[in-house]
């Protein structure tokens, strides 16, 4: 779990939070908390981008053709695929475990 320093840090001017990312990359769907967007950076060139309180799913990635980030406290994903971004934000934490889970299930297969 993190720390009030961490947060008070993550929360500072000096790193970009969520809205930012995806004000960034993406563009809001037609599914409510779903973002998209496309860029021509690599992987590595978004991950600095990546707010501090997401953890990439090392496990889950394809070398440097997919990667996966989460942030339990913002409840959200963010997926890289070879320029195409996508954002999940949901609702609650059901949703948010449920969604890992498919997802885990969908990249480990």
């Amino acid at each position: 779990m993190f720390d009030m320093e961490m947060l008070d840090y993550a929360n500072s001017e000096e790193v970009g939070d969520l809205d930012g990312f995806i004000a960034k990359y993406c563009y809001p769907t037609d599914k409510e908390g779903e973002y998209k967007g496309f860029t021509l950076f690599k992987g590595y060139e978004v991950e600095q981008d990546i707010p501090v309180l997401f953890e990439e799913k090392v496990e889950w990635a394809d070398g440097g053709h997919r990667r996966v980030w989460v942030s339990e406290v913002d409840l959200a994903k963010i997926v890289y695929v070879e320029g195409d971004i996508y954002v999940t934000v949901y609702k609650d934490e059901s949703e948010y475990n449920e969604g890992l889970n498919e997802s885990e299930e969908f990249y480990r297969g």
